[in-house]
């Protein structure tokens, strides 16, 4: 009896530690399933969230490409897609009124381009720079300021509207009161509705709408996190990220007019000093601005050809820009003022540049002024142009500008 008994203590014990186990495996699946679900659902926000960043960077970049390409005007962005195509629409509003609509993909030259939920991306762009006709903005140039105001989620401001050229959007899953519909059948679907894509945020006693401009052209990134008010993503195309690429395209086709003059001609032009503002060439200058008019000012020089491109003078390039040539390299003129340039060129040479030798001419770009250099533009002198004092002293010498707070200059140099 009592060995019965025992068995059945045993046995009754055996099967509450089996209860008891399979209550832990209960529990543990149950656990795992939750921190599964939350590790998925923080595993698939990532993934939106990077999706969404590199198609905004991707879009940013092909503004700065489609600036910089531009073959008529160097800094001028697309105007904003109004028809969901994909392309820019012109004209886009009246000028001086920043215009916003839908990111023009396929002006960009790009795939339409989507963020984390899918959606298309959205683009304001500044009065400033927008190309509202066939010859976009009267004048754009390094000088150029924007007009589009950041703020954070505090109301704090973020980057100035000077700052700002362009800004896209990503506008993420609708929210309550967005519509959205219809579909459509455009690639990107939807309607041209921008409220019920982009969102308003409010701190304080002020409103900011992302789909208007609050009115005064004031943007706001918003929490950080997405809210059920808020979860536009955004990312400014600011003027230093766009003129830092457009500068180098402007370096570049200057050099190219000045060798395809001195092939065509023999020589170099000499300088525009910032005395002459006819930006007339004169004989004895070699370190100033680029002139616009060669022989009005240096008679026996020929004057531009097709070398130099249009939109330099019209945009007011030779205003942000510093040339220099060795005296060496000029043409000749006779009398008593060539007798000075062969002193000259027998005492100094060709340029050097960075311990570069025999360099026939130099053409630098100024970028924005530095206001802790108390620069001003247009340049009306060396020191509000260039920034290294090395390079102000005007000697045949120069050194290579170094990226820094206090130096945006940039340099390309001109030889055979």
């Amino acid at each position: 009896m009592n060995t019965r008994r025992k068995s059945q203590r045993l046995l009754a014990a055996s099967q509450r530690g089996q209860a008891f186990l399979l209550s832990l495996l209960v529990l543990f699946i149950g656990i795992s399933a939750v921190i599964y679900n939350f590790a998925t659902r923080a595993t698939q926000e990532i993934k939106k969230g990077n999706t969404t960043a590199a198609a905004l960077a991707q879009a940013r970049d092909a503004l700065i490409g489609y600036a910089a390409s531009n073959a008529n005007q160097p800094g001028v962005l697309p105007c904003p897609d109004s028809g969901n195509d994909g392309s820019a629409d012109s004209p886009c509003g009246a000028l001086g009124v920043t215009a916003i609509g839908r990111l023009p993909w396929k002006t960009l030259g790009q795939e339409s381009l989507r963020d984390g939920a899918a959606e298309c991306l959205w683009y304001a762009v500044s009065a400033n720079f927008k190309n509202s006709g066939v010859s976009g903005p009267a004048v754009i140039n390094s000088d150029k300021a924007g007009t589009l105001a950041v703020y954070d989620s505090n109301g704090t401001i973020m980057h100035a509207a000077s700052e700002i050229a362009a800004i896209v959007f990503a506008p993420g899953e609708g929210l309550a009161g967005q519509d959205r519909a219809p579909a459509g059948t455009t690639t990107c679907g939807g309607n041209m509705t921008a409220d019920a894509y982009l969102d308003s945020y409010t701190v304080g006693a002020t409103t900011y709408n992302n789909a208007t401009g609050s009115g005064t052209n004031s943007f706001i990134v918003g929490p950080s996190a997405q809210t059920s008010q808020f979860n536009d993503k955004l990312l400014p195309l600011t003027t230093k990220a766009l003129f830092s690429v457009v500068e180098m395209r402007v370096l570049r086709e200057m050099r190219t007019a000045l060798r395809t003059y001195r092939t065509n001609n023999g020589y170099f032009p000499s300088a525009n000093p910032y005395a002459t503002a006819t930006y007339n060439c004169v004989y004895t200058s070699w370190q100033a601005r680029l002139p616009l008019n060669i022989n009005a000012g240096c008679p026996a020089y020929v004057n531009w050809g097709a070398e130099l491109p249009a939109w330099f003078g019209t945009n007011n390039w030779q205003t942000v820009t510093y040339y220099a040539v060795s005296a060496c390299r000029v043409g000749t003129v006779g009398g008593f003022v060539q007798t000075f340039i062969d002193s000259l060129c027998a005492t100094f040479g060709d340029l050097t540049v960075a311990g570069t030798p025999n360099v026939h001419a130099v053409v630098f770009t100024a970028g924005q002024a530095i206001a802790a250099l108390g620069q001003a533009r247009p340049c009306a002198n060396v020191s509000a142009c260039l920034d290294d004092a090395a390079n102000q002293d005007g000697n045949s010498t120069f050194v290579q500008p170094v990226a820094s707070a206090t130096n945006n200059d940039r340099v390309l140099i001109v030889r055979p």
